[in-house]
């Protein structure tokens, strides 16, 4: 009897653990595109979006990347122009690594300037929560955003899913819960056969 029970106590722990990370974001958005908008987006992991110009704003959340804690990272992004006359941009990237529905300042995966495409390397830190989190682009030009919630008067701003895994030293959680079932069983069958 007692080992059912702590097999259902350990899977319905497992289970609210892996429970999604389902949170309401501020908006954040560009009044006008003249001066330039979102036109692609490549995360190594799964995502290649070429958006075009979406007036300001566009929720491609449907869209994933798989990102593995302590692995490189690559982004890169294309800024797209309704006229000839190529401005510098500059863009802010955010991860909500800690699945709280804000983005912070210590969530800022990058910056860069550039009128051409921008390429940005980085690391998911080890303090990352494992799951399906949020990612924003912000590009505007004149300077760097870092208020994740502006509304700015020129850019885009374009929001995606990341999906953080666990490094290959890292155990997810279904496999330490996995193996805690199994401890505690064995230990509670050597303890009914003295």
């Amino acid at each position: 009897m007692k080992k059912i029970t702590l097999i259902c106590t350990l899977t319905l722990l497992n289970f609210v653990s892996f429970t999604a990370h389902a949170q309401t974001y501020c908006a954040s958005r560009g009044t006008n595109t003249t001066h330039g908008y979102i036109k692609e987006v490549q995360l190594s992991g799964g995502i290649s979006n070429i958006s075009g110009n979406n007036g300001g704003y566009a929720d491609f959340t449907s869209q994933s990347a798989t990102l593995y804690i302590g692995a490189t990272n690559n982004i890169a992004l294309t800024p797209g122009w309704i006229s000839e006359a190529a401005t510098i941009v500059y863009w802010t990237i955010y991860i909500d690594y800690n699945h709280d529905g804000i983005f912070e300042p210590s969530e800022i995966v990058g910056q860069k300037s550039n009128s051409i495409t921008a390429r940005k390397a980085f690391t998911v830190p080890a303090t990352a929560l494992l799951g399906r989190t949020r990612m924003r682009i912000q590009m505007q030009e004149g300077m760097y955003e870092t208020n994740p919630c502006a509304t700015y008067t020129y850019g885009e701003v374009e929001d995606y899913t990341v999906d953080i895994k666990a490094s290959a030293g890292r155990s997810s959680g279904t496999t330490s819960a996995t193996n805690i079932t199994e401890e505690k069983t064995a230990d509670l069958d050597r303890k009914s056969t003295r």
